[in-house]
């Protein structure tokens, strides 16, 4: 089929339809409206389980890349950001053009052409093939492809970076940055008072447990102001039962200042007090 064979009108509406149904699943992959054909998505990559990531040196033989390599364990990987243009003929006869292609923090500058014309091969004629490039960037399904994923374990990523030291920081950034918009935005119910509240008013600790920041400030302040610094921490009772207690920068989110340093104290006497 020619594109003189193709009515526009209906090849405009198969698009509008395919923005409408690509928007609605995922809206925050959405950067632009689309304008004239014109579009731009911003996908990041979603990892199913936290992952090893190895940021290794180019240009550096195998045996030397342990050397400067920086390893990290991620859950996600920065956007892709795609500048396309869908031509009159999408998507009967034509395939969307990529006009840009790059990744947040150049993380992938070495692999960006060969995703390109690894989305460019997915099309088929008379099909949408938005979703599916969003579906096989956010997944990360496209690192296997462009043999990202190390032979040894299967599971590793390896990002060759100029610079590992540069941009080993901004993973970890952006990776801490996702989880506290994540959790922020969606809502849990508090172990304590059994309210659900917004993320932004809870706190997870480092055992994955939730509580709201009320309750815990009620909870370890009446335990500071009593000394009984061990039961600072979850409340928990499998937690309470192993005597786990908290983390300083936990604590630091949810007392005074003036609560904080005597936690301080009160642990450095024990401690002490321990140690004789």
């Amino acid at each position: 089929m020619s594109d003189d064979d193709v009515d526009p009108e209906s090849c405009r509406r198969m698009q509008r339809e395919e923005f409408e149904v690509l928007e609605s699943i995922y809206p925050e992959c959405i950067a632009s409206q689309m304008n004239d054909g014109m579009l731009k998505l911003e996908v990041p990559i979603e990892l199913c389980d936290t992952r090893l990531v190895e940021v290794v040196p180019q240009g550096l033989s195998s045996s030397n890349k342990l050397l400067s390599s920086q390893s990290l364990r991620l859950s996600t990987l920065p956007p892709i950001l795609l500048q396309l243009a869908l031509p009159p003929g999408y998507p009967m006869t034509s395939p969307p053009k990529i006009l840009s292609i790059r990744a947040t923090h150049f993380w992938l500058s070495k692999s960006l052409l060969q995703l390109q014309g690894k989305l460019r091969d997915q099309w088929q004629a008379g099909e949408g093939v938005l979703y599916n490039w969003v579906e096989y960037i956010r997944t990360g399904d496209f690192l296997c492809e462009l043999d990202m994923i190390s032979s040894e374990d299967g599971m590793t990523i390896l990002v060759y970076h100029a610079a590992p030291h540069v941009l080993a920081p901004l993973l970890q950034a952006h990776e801490t940055s996702s989880k506290s918009l994540e959790f922020a935005k969606n809502s849990y119910p508090c172990s304590i008072c059994l309210t659900s509240l917004k993320g932004s008013k809870c706190l997870r600790l480092s055992c994955d447990h939730i509580f709201c920041r009320s309750c815990l400030e009620d909870f370890w302040k009446l335990c500071i102001e009593e000394g009984d610094v061990g039961r600072v921490g979850c409340a928990d009772p499998d937690c309470v039962k192993m005597g786990r207690e908290a983390q300083e920068e936990e604590v630091a989110r949810v007392v005074s200042e003036e609560d904080l340093q005597r936690w301080r104290w009160l642990r450095e006497k024990r401690n002490l007090e321990r140690g004789k």
